[in-house]
Formats: C-alpha cells, structure tokens, sequence
C-alpha cells in the first residue's frame, strides 16, 4: 500500500536544510520529504467508449482504491487464464468448499466461469457470472444435482471491484453462503443434492470460459479454494476473507488452501496445496488492486467529455462528491447520479457504462486534478445564508481560480479569478460577462480561506468548491504602482543614479492598460540634456526601447508570434536593460533583443517613473519592482524571468550597488530599505496589489522543489486580434474565457493530446476547442497555440479582454524523471491499419519517425506540435500533409497511415524535457543575429536538429561531438562537418540554444522545427569516440536498443541500428542511413552490438576508422 509520505512543502525543506538534509534528508523521525512532478498532479487522457467499463490509468491518486496488484485478464482477442490439466494434489470428491475472490470486470453481458472443472470433455463444477450468479455442478452420469442462481441481475457491480465469497455443505440445506462485498446474496436453489463434487477430475480452469466459448474478461486478484465448509453468517469467517475496510483479508495462506493465488506478482506458483497452473496466453501484471490507501493524502477532480457526439455532458467528479456521482458544468443542473464514475483509485479512476463517460465508439478527453497543497484543493460546505462567509481551505497558497457548483440546488455554477475587478463573478455554465451583481465574492480570498455572499450560500444547500492555484504573491514587495497615465508619475533625484561609463542593469515589469499612444515607463535623462541618461519609451508598435537623447540605443525590435519583441497589452511584461562596459543588451521577457556597442557617460541623478524626464508622455498602467544595479550587468545571455520580487541581493547583485528598489510597496512612494526611492509623486498614482508575481507557496514542484505547474492571468488581443502570452513555461492545458463584452463569452478549454499545436504558419497549425460551458462536440480553429514560454492567441477579435487558466506540460523542471529507456523512446512495426494507432508506443507519442526499411523511400518525421505535417530526409522538400493518417490523437502510439504494414518502423520519443525536446520558433536574422531560442530541457542540449519548415532546405545538426559549435553537418548528406559560423555560432545552454544568420536556421520570417536531444543517465547518450583499426567498446552507461553514428571529420553515412530490426552482436546487424533512402542492409559489415554498458564497434571507416572522429546518440 502506498506509504504515508508528508507533503512536500518549502517550511519542510528548510526544516531539512537546517538539519543538513536537504530536499532528500531525513528528519522529524525518519519521514522523507517527497518530491512531487507534473505527472503526479494533473492528467490529459484519451480513450474511446466502449459501454462497459474501463479503468483510466493516468497516474494521478484521485482516491483511495486501486491499491496493490492484480492479474489483468482484460485482452478480448485472447483466451487469457490459469489452467491445470492434471487433478488438483490432495484433492478427493466432496460435499464442502470455500471460495473466495476478488474480481474486476468491464460489464456483466458476457458470462464466463470464475472456477470451472471438468473431465476433458464434460463440466462437473462451475462457478460464474455475468448478468447472474451461477453455481452447478454434475455427477459422473452427466445428471446436474447442484443449481444455484440468482433469481435477477448479479450482485456484482462492474467497474469496479468486487468481493465474491460462497461456502456450502451439501449434505446440509442451511450450510450454504453466498456473499458479495460481505454482504448476504439471495439465491435460487433449483437443486441442491446431497453428493460429492467431482473436484478431483484432469482439468481446472481459472477465470476460463463456458462451454458455450463465453468467457470472463477483467481483472483478478486473491483467489483462494478449499474444501472446508464455513459458516458465513459468522462474522468472523467473514473476515478471514474480507477486511473490515473492504480490502482482502491477511493470512490466507495459514489457512491450508487448495488453491492461492494473491497475485502481488505475476507468478503461476499456487500458494496452496493442490499444485501449480499455467497461464494460457500473456496475462499481465496489473498495479490496479482491491486494496486501498489509508493516508489520506488521496483525492482530487477529474473533468470528462464527449468529443465526438453534441449535446453530451460536462462530468465533474471526485471522490467528495462520492461514485456514481457528478456534476455538470455546462448547465444549471445539481448532483447527477450514474455510472460516470465508478471509482476514484490511486492512480486514476474507473468509469462504467454511462454514456457520459463511456457512450460505445464515441472519443472522450479527460482532465484529472490531484488534491495537493500549491495546486489544487476541494471544500464542501452548506449554505447558511449569512454574508459576507469565510470558508476555509487548504490549499497552503492564494488561488487564482475557484468555480463553486451547488450539489443539492439547480444553480448556477459561479467562479472567481484573480484577475476579475474586486467583488466581480462569472458564471461557469453560461457565456455571460463579469458582473459584480448578487455580492458572490465580496473580498480576495487568501492562502487559507476565501469569501462568499449570498449568491454561494443559500441556507441549507449543499456546496462543492473546486480551488486552483495561481494567486498573487503576498509578499510585502511583490506590489506595483498604478499611474492612469493623464497627470501621474513619480521623480526623484540622486547622484547614486548615475552609473557613469560603468556597467549596469536597469530592469522592472509593466502592465500597460493603454496602447493609443507612446510612452515612457522610465526616464534618467535630464530635461535639458537628454544624452546623460536613457529612457524606457513603450509605442503603439509594440517595440519597446532604451533612447539616448532622441534617438535608440537598444530596443526589443520588429516581432513575429513566438519572439520575444513585442510587449502586450493587459499583461505583465519584464524589461531589462544591461551595460557590460562593452555592448549593451536589451532584454524583454528574459528574450535578447537589440544590442549596441555605442557607449555614454550617464551622469544624471534624476529619474522619473511612468512619464519622461519632461514629465510628458505618461504611462497608463501598472510598474512593478523598479531595480537599477551599477557596477553590474546581472544579465549576460538569454535568462528565465524572476518569479519572486526583487531584492537587493537577488539574481546575484551586490547590495551597495543596488541604487533604486521601488514601485514594491504599499507606499506609492516606498521602497526598499537602503536604497534610493522616489521623493514625489505627481497626480494620483496608487499602491496596487496587482502584481507580476505568483504566490511562492505555488512553487513546490519539481526536482529541485521550485516550480509552480498553474498559472492564472489575462491578456488583451491588438488590433489584429493576435496575443502573446509569457507564462515561463509551456503550457499542456489553456483554458480561455472572454470577459470584457456585455455577452461574454465560452469557457474554451485546449490541450496537447487533443490538439493544441505550436505556433506557427495559421495554414496548417489548427487547434481542437471544447466549451466547458456547452454540450457541443469539441471543434477545430486555430485560436490558441503554444509557444516554449507560453501560448499565443491568433484571430480572435481584436481589442478583447480574456482571462486564462494554464496548466504547463512535462518539461525537464516539473518531469518525473524516467524509470526506463521504454518510458521515453521504443520502436515498433506498422500494423497496416489493422486497428490504430498503426505504431504503438505505450505512451503519447510527441514524435515518430518512420522508414520503409525494405524499399527504398525518404524518411519521414513527424511531431505532435505541428499536427498532421511532417518533414522528409533525404529529400529536401518542405512540410508535407499528411492529413489525418499523421495523427497524434492516441494515448498509446501514433498514425493512422494505411499500408504501413510490418515492412515500416516507427522510432518513436515521448517528450518530457528528459534528454528530448521539440522546438518551434520563427527565424529574425533581420533583427536578432544570433538569436537565442528558448527550450525547456533544463540542461544544454547536446545534439539539435534544424528544418525549415516551408523551404526545401537541408536538415542542419549541431553537436557536442563535433569540433565546436561554429561546424554543422547536414542530416540528409553524408558530408562531414562544415563551417557553420553563421548556423549556430554558440553552444546551447540550459535555456536557449543559437542560431545564426543562415537561412538554414534563421531565415528571416521562417520557421523552423529543432529538435534536442541530451544525455539522461541510464536512459540516453549524447556523446563522441575516436575510431581505432581494432575492436572498440564505447561506454553509454546502460544497454542501448537504438543508436546513430555518424563520422565528423570526412565524408560518412548517417547510421542507425536498433533491437528490433537485428542489432545483435553477429553477423548480420541491419544499418539504415538517415542521409539515404534505400533500403536496410548489411552491407557495412557490422559485427558489434550491444552490451549491457554500452556497444561495441569492429574496424570499419564508417563507424570505426582510424583517425576518424565520430558522434553517437544511443537510447535504451
């Protein structure tokens, strides 16, 4: 069961820091603090219904069931179970018996035998059910003496799991039990002869079929059988079998069995006494059991809907609301009782034959929450009719979003974001605007409670909250200043201000409510000499920009969708500008822009905020955490934006250098201690608590326990209906709400498993919309799509307001690190369309890669993030549609491409920021020459892979393994390495990676997919050799199923072996070339292979020549 693991908070790590434990230290007795990833908090989740049951395994503790193991005998296409064709040992023909089970099945339409004898050819004993109990047996004359039945629908429940236990004496008519989940079932006694069963004949069977060929399809776990008679009506007896808690009793094994089996492991060993079975088929070991988890750290929201059909159900559910229970959102209505959702386990929740979660051949998208401190928490309460109401919660940080739906009333379901003006609500289940009407949320809520009025609060209703993350900070200096931009601006004046010719770095964020004009956020010229300073001028553009005198010096520049060069209205935006004493950078959202080599002397002390050194041109909006350093350029690349106010040491200044710490208090005024603040204000500016920063309480998550995983803000579209919203991180989930008009508008919810691509050319990046406030089937636009630091609204009405929830996929901060090579990569053969996905992976795949490997034919890469286009090598061709035969819109595996039968491979990687990325990004070599690109690897990488996607351009690769990063090679030739100055120009780091000026990786306006790859240990290699006349063995640290090498420093193939094709070490290892389309051979005469710590290569000039230089990319 699972342990009871004490919540992964930052007041526990510093309790582990002072005791010299650190994040994985020991204290308090013992307890372990956890570490807790994206993938244990929040689920995206496919499946298709089927009308029976089905368990959703998405790794999220939703509840408390679905603890320990089974056997899964689920697979319909096999006639999975345990036999025995010999008698049972030691067993004899008798009156008495006792069996006991535990069972999961999908439905209860097809009746199978739980425990079945027989003499090869004619049944002597059954045990099963369906839609029935049955239980028979026959003499050696055929004559059936043993009928029992239940007279109407089983007791068993399907979805679920289930606790069947009978005894019987036959030679008495009051000896006789049967019981499901401990409690008494009323049978049907058609006969119920004194004789002996023939439980001693050739052969048994487990979990079989009938002789009608109807079989049990599910899971099975605990089967136990003897041939002693108990008294069921005894409690005690009872528990022998049947904890108190409704999990499998202990010491089953004490009690002399015939037959036991736990099935904790996927073993055929019997436990008891009467020998050993086989397994017919492949069953496999499931980690979905009938015990459960008394931690009580379990629980959590799951959100599901019909995808195919319109008019079907929003279904909220949890296990507070209980089974067999939710609640829709896309109307007025209360609690609803159905199958929906049979049970909330440890790792997912089970679903019945409701056709709001399970309608048959319909495709369904889910959304699962973990209850957990900093993300998620779930309060009930009734209504009492006062106002205003505090209700406690646990979330341990300030929310962002709160939806309340009544359980008992039909009501309207009402949410509260944290960007919605004081006292403002909206409705959930309809399009409706913001309204501050009906008193719903008269106060902000706090990191331990939040206020209702009367709207939630009808006196003796009962309530559910569904609390999100994402609030703003409270810290002291996480505010800003507003200024309405017509008379308001702050001034001071001090000769600390003036860096000189020294280095220095100016930078702070800005919300700007007003695009109409242009405007100064800063200003440290002198009116009457404008070159002794610089000032921050924001203009109707977009472009932000440091001007000396009247001129630029550094701006953010020209933009396009995924760069940095634009500031957007209605969100926060971080500006920085640096002076190393050589070139000075601008930066915008931690993105270099412009940069100058041209030098002044700064000798002005003054400075105004929010207007000019004229004290014109003033800023509508809000300034938060002003900071100048001198003496310091804090920033010297590419950076990820701070995620907490600012201080006099932080990002590694010096306090004595810190001059100005401003705009961070509840004094227009104030500032922080010891430095320079502003000594006037002119108009009307006012302290805000509306602020750039999240609550820190937020970011928990992760390896390194300093990541947050929600995000909730708002943005406003430009003129040309577009919006480019920086979170710090990709997004996996958006959902998105309009809030300024009088109409409103739908809650349109978008994730990557269904469709939500990266930006990039509209023609062919289409994203698939739900309306959480409607019952219509999901649709396909074009309106939200990712970028590597958040998404991007495109063509969707100009000059709008929205809110937005977020939710960041698995990257190299917040992924749970790979247990095995398999989680991220695997290889499979095409099944010709035979069902889909053709290929399969046992995860969602992010990228395939397919060869025909016995024909000649280009290869051809595919990626999730651009939907169903993909690119070739060695052909030179641009983006090619492949419509939706390129499909990503599986859990398990990719393509729906007819013809791809066993002849066609599908190499195949999952990306989670663990050694593999896929980037897309739009060249700026006009502008920005190198330019940084961000990625979310967390390390460098050490090997990219550039396309442009719409020219026929080569495949450009950099790596670690090659002289350095001014060389690159070309993926579809067998050249070695070129001058590559102007292609990449520098090595990655674990931020950004660059790219030159070189169409091939920055042409201007185009775009590009790269795509990273890095060295995880025990799970992928990145690295180099030195080719030698002999045998060598290079070392990778595990054992590699895939692996390309490639010579550097002449001419040589793009080679690939795998495991799956016949990398062995023999004779005849197949090669593929990425740089060629025939076919696979042997040619190259390669008798090496894999060993369990890495390869071994014998001479050869294409793989192993002396003075050759090679690179390799291995995975397990």
């Amino acid at each position: 069961m699972t342990p009871n693991i004490i919540p992964y908070r930052k007041e526990f790590l510093a309790g582990l820091a002072g005791l010299g434990g650190g994040p994985t230290g020991l204290a308090l007795g013992g307890a372990v603090a956890k570490k807790t990833y994206i993938e244990d908090l929040f689920s995206n989740y496919l499946w298709r219904g089927n009308a029976g049951a089905q368990v959703i395994n998405n790794g999220i503790a939703l509840g408390s069931s679905g603890v320990g193991n089974s056997i899964d005998l689920s697979d319909t296409t096999q006639n999975e179970r345990l036999t025995r064709t010999s008698a049972l040992s030691g067993v004899s023909a008798g009156k008495t018996f006792t069996l006991s089970a535990w069972v999961f099945i999908p439905n209860t339409g097809v009746y199978g035998q739980l425990f079945y004898v027989d003499n090869g050819s004619q049944k002597r004993f059954e045990l099963g059910f369906g839609n029935y109990i049955q239980i028979a047996a026959w003499n050696s004359s055929n004559s059936k003496f043993l009928d029992v039945y239940t007279p109407s629908n089983t007791p068993i429940t399907p979805g679920t799991w289930n606790h069947l236990l009978v005894s019987m004496d036959l030679t008495d008519t009051s000896k006789r039990h049967v019981y499901v989940n401990d409690s008494n079932v009323s049978m049907t006694y058609g006969s119920y002869g004194n004789q002996d069963i023939l439980f001693n004949l050739d052969y048994v069977s487990i979990f079989g079929q009938d002789d009608t060929n109807q079989k049990l399809f599910g899971n099975l776990s605990n089967f136990y059988f003897d041939q002693t008679y108990r008294d069921l009506g005894t409690t005690s007896n009872r528990r022998l079998f049947y904890a108190a808690d409704g999990t499998p009793a202990t010491g089953q094994a004490s009690l002399s069995p015939v037959i036991y089996y736990p099935f904790s492991t996927l073993s055929t060993t019997n436990a008891g006494s009467g020998g050993d079975f086989t397994f017919q088929d492949s069953p496999t070991l499931s980690e979905f059991g009938p015990y459960k988890d008394s931690s009580g750290d379990n629980g959590g929201l799951v959100i599901s809907k019909n995808r195919t059909s319109a008019g079907t159900e929003w279904a909220w559910g949890s296990e507070t609301l209980g089974v067999n229970k939710y609640i829709d959102s896309n109307s007025i209505s209360n609690l609803q009782t159905s199958s929906a959702y049979r049970s909330f386990n440890t790792n997912g929740f089970t679903i019945g034959s409701s056709s709001v979660t399970n309608q048959n051949n319909n495709d369904f998208v889910n959304y699962s929450f973990k209850k957990q401190e900093g993300f998620v928490d779930i309060v009930t309460f009734v209504g009492n009719g006062s106002t205003p109401r505090n209700i406690a919660h646990n979330l341990g940080s300030v929310p962002g979003w709160i939806v309340v739906m009544c359980t008992t009333k039909s009501e309207n379901k009402t949410t509260w974001h944290r960007d919605f003006p004081p006292t403002y609500y909206n409705l959930m289940d309809a399009t409706s605007a913001i309204s501050n009407s009906n008193n719903a949320y008269p106060s902000q809520p706090t990191d331990t409670q939040f206020t209702i009025g009367t709207y939630n609060n009808i006196d003796g209703e009962t309530y559910v909250a569904w609390i999100f993350a994402g609030g703003e900070s409270p810290a002291a200096t996480a505010r800003s200043v507003q200024f309405d931009g017509s008379g308001d601006y702050l001034s001071m004046s001090d000769s600390d201000n003036a860096p000189g010719t020294g280095s220095f770095t100016f930078e702070c964020w800005f919300k700007p409510t007003n695009d109409s004009a242009d405007y100064y956020i800063f200003d440290s010229r002198s009116a009457t000499n404008q070159s002794n300073g610089f000032g921050i001028e924001v203009n109707t553009a977009g472009v932000i920009t440091a001007k000396v005198a009247s001129s630029s010096w550094i701006s953010s520049g020209p933009y396009g969708p995924n760069d940095p060069g634009k500031w957007w209205r209605g969100q926060w935006n971080h500006v920085a500008v640096v002076w190393d004493g050589n070139r000075a950078n601008f930066y915008l959202n931690g993105v270099k822009g412009y940069s100058s080599a041209t030098a002044y002397d700064f000798t002005s002390g003054s400075v105004a905020i929010g207007a000019d050194a004229n004290n014109g041109n003033q800023f509508p909006g809000y300034i938060s955490n002003v900071r100048l350093t001198t003496g310091q350029a804090l920033y010297t690349n590419d950076f990820k934006v701070p995620t907490e106010p600012l201080t006099t040491t932080s990002q590694g200044a010096i306090a004595s250098n810190v001059k100005i710490l401003c705009c961070n208090n509840a004094s227009v005024t104030g500032g922080t201690a010891g430095t320079n603040t502003p000594t006037s204000a002119a108009g009307d500016p006012v302290a805000s608590i509306d602020s750039p920063f999240d609550d820190p309480e937020g970011f928990q998550f992760g390896d390194k326990g300093d990541q947050n995983v929600i995000k909730c803000g708002s943005y406003r579209t430009d003129s040309a209906e577009d919006a480019s919203v920086y979170l710090g991180w990709e997004p996996q989930m958006v959902i998105a709400k309009r809030t300024d008009s009088s109409t409103g508008g739908s809650w349109i919810i978008y994730d990557r498993m269904r469709g939500m691509p990266t930006v990039g050319p509209t023609a062919y990046d289409a994203s698939l919309g739900l309306e959480l406030n409607d019952s219509s089937a999901e649709s396909t636009n074009s309106r939200i799509k990712t970028t590597t630091t958040g998404f991007y609204q495109d063509a969707y009405g100009a000059n709008r307001d929205y809110i937005y929830i977020a939710i960041r996929r698995a990257d190299g901060y917040v992924s749970k690190p790979a247990k095995v090579g398999t989680d991220l990569f695997t290889i499979d053969a095409g099944n010709n369309a035979a069902s889909y996905p053709v290929y399969i992976s046992g995860f969602p795949v992010d990228l395939g890669i397919t060869k025909q490997q016995v024909q000649t034919k280009d290869w051809e890469i595919a990626a999730r993030m651009t939907s169903w286009y993909y690119y070739k090598t060695p052909a030179l061709a641009p983006k090619q549609s492949g419509g939706s035969a390129y499909s990503f819109d599986y859990q398990n595996g990719w393509g729906e491409q007819a013809g791809e039968d066993a002849d066609y491979m599908s190499w195949m990687w999952q990306r989670r920021g663990q050694g593999f990325d896929i980037v897309s990004y739009q060249g700026q070599s006009g502008t920005y020459s190198p330019m940084g690109v961000p990625h979310n690897l967390a390390q460098p990488p050490e090997m990219l892979w550039i396309k442009d996607r719409d020219n026929s351009t080569e495949w450009a690769v950099g790596a670690d393994g090659m002289t350095d990063w001014n060389k690159y090679m070309k993926l579809n030739s067998n050249d070695g390495e070129l001058d590559g100055t102007t292609t990449f120009g520098a090595a990655p780091t674990a931020t950004h990676f660059t790219v030159g000026t070189a169409s091939r990786t920055n042409g201007n306006n185009n775009w590009y997919l790269a795509i990273l790859f890095a060295s995880v240990s025990g799970i992928s290699k990145c690295g180099s050799y030195s080719g030698s006349s002999t045998t060598i063995t290079v070392t990778t640290g595990f054992q590699p199923r895939f692996i390309i090498i490639k010579r550097v420093n002449s001419g040589g193939s793009w080679l690939t072996w795998d495991t799956v094709r016949g990398w062995v070490d023999g004779s005849n290892n197949k090669s593929l070339a990425f740089n060629s389309a025939s076919r696979d051979t042997t040619a190259n005469g390669y008798t090496g292979g894999p060993i369990s710590t890495g390869f071994t290569l014998n001479s050869n000039a294409d793989y192993n020549g002396n003075g050759g230089t090679y690179l390799y990319y291995a995975h397990a």
